[in-house]
């Protein structure tokens, strides 16, 4: 069976020197070779650029999980501050809020009091 295309060029170069017979046989197989040179170089050439296109988009991806990362984290620190800010805000307006009451209640209990001393 042929796994491979060095099989496959095996195969043709053999075909070559089948059919060509003895006085081109020495030219089909330099053709044969450079041609198969030349596969080589091109196989070389593809798998340089898809290892580049690789890389390419390795580093975007690390780049924009970089940047999500960072306005992620920003818009967190943002958000609870924000929570912060409110959570002081309303502990705030319950306090002052348990002032006044504690206010009404000591003038309710100076009128009673001043109601007992007379």
């Amino acid at each position: 069976m042929i796994n491979s295309i060095d099989d496959f060029l095996v195969l043709v170069l053999v075909g070559l020197l089948l059919f060509s017979g003895d006085k081109n046989s020495l030219s089909a197989i330099k053709s044969a070779i450079r041609g198969y040179n030349e596969l080589k170089r091109k196989q070389s050439e593809l798998v340089s650029e898809l290892r580049r296109e690789l890389e390419d988009v390795t580093n975007s991806t690390d780049e924009i999980v970089r940047e999500t990362t960072q306005v992620t984290s920003r818009a967190f620190r943002e958000t609870s501050t924000t929570l912060n800010d409110a959570a002081k805000d309303i502990r705030v307006k319950i306090l002052e809020e348990r002032i006044r009451e504690l206010e009404e209640e000591i003038e309710r209990l100076k009128k009673q009091q001043g109601g007992v001393n007379k």
